[in-house]
Order: C-alpha cells, then sequence, then structure tokens
C-alpha cells in the first residue's frame, strides 16, 4: 500500500514539474509619436552600447532620433550613412543606434 501512495505521488510531481513555463513577455516596439525613455523602453533587455552610454543631459533641447536596424537588412547600411550625416551636419540631433545583433555585426555597419 505505501508504494502505491509513493507511486502516486511521484507520479503527481512529475506531472507537475513537466508544466510548461510561460514563455516571456516579447519586447514591445514603440509606436510613431510615443515617448521613449533615452535608454530604451520598460522590459527591454540590457544593451551593450559600443559608444558612450546615451546621455538625458547631452540629448536636452535636441531632436532625439532612435534608430533601430537588424545587420541583415539591405537598406541598413545607406540609412546608417543617412543619419549619421544628418548628425554631423546638425548640431540639434542627437542619435541612438539599435542593432537587433552581435557587436562584431553592429561594428560592420
Amino acid at each position: 500500500m505505501t508504494r502505491l501512495v509513493l507511486v502516486a505521488a511521484l507520479c503527481a510531481s512529475s506531472v507537475a514539474l513537466a508544466q510548461p513555463k510561460p514563455a516571456p513577455a516579447p519586447a514591445v516596439m514603440p509606436t510613431v509619436g510615443s515617448a521613449l525613455p533615452i535608454n530604451g523602453a520598460d522590459g527591454w533587455p540590457t544593451m551593450l552600447w559600443m559608444y558612450d552610454n546615451p546621455s538625458p543631459k547631452d540629448a536636452a533641447g535636441k531632436v532625439v532620433i532612435h534608430w533601430f536596424c537588424a545587420p541583415k537588412v539591405v537598406g541598413c547600411t545607406d540609412d546608417l550613412a543617412r543619419i549619421t550625416t544628418l548628425k554631423e551636419t546638425t548640431s540639434n540631433t542627437y542619435v541612438i543606434a539599435y542593432v537587433n545583433g552581435t557587436k562584431s555585426q553592429a561594428q560592420k555597419l
């Protein structure tokens, strides 16, 4: 009888352990015109910045451009060149580029 109880308890615990864990909530992209903090939205993964971390003090009074791309998207290199030119020719823009890839992939852009 005790063996039956032990087997039943073991089966019940294995069923409880086999339950799938809920998937993490996906990151939500901001919509056009919505506010976006300098360091990304809540729930975004920790960012690895290749240059200085974005600074609210440096961005104050400027138009902040959040630029999103992935390394395998064809137009990314041209678009990044356009954004970089805009930043260099005007003093009132602050660009924060988000690249969905590895550090070496981002450096190739």
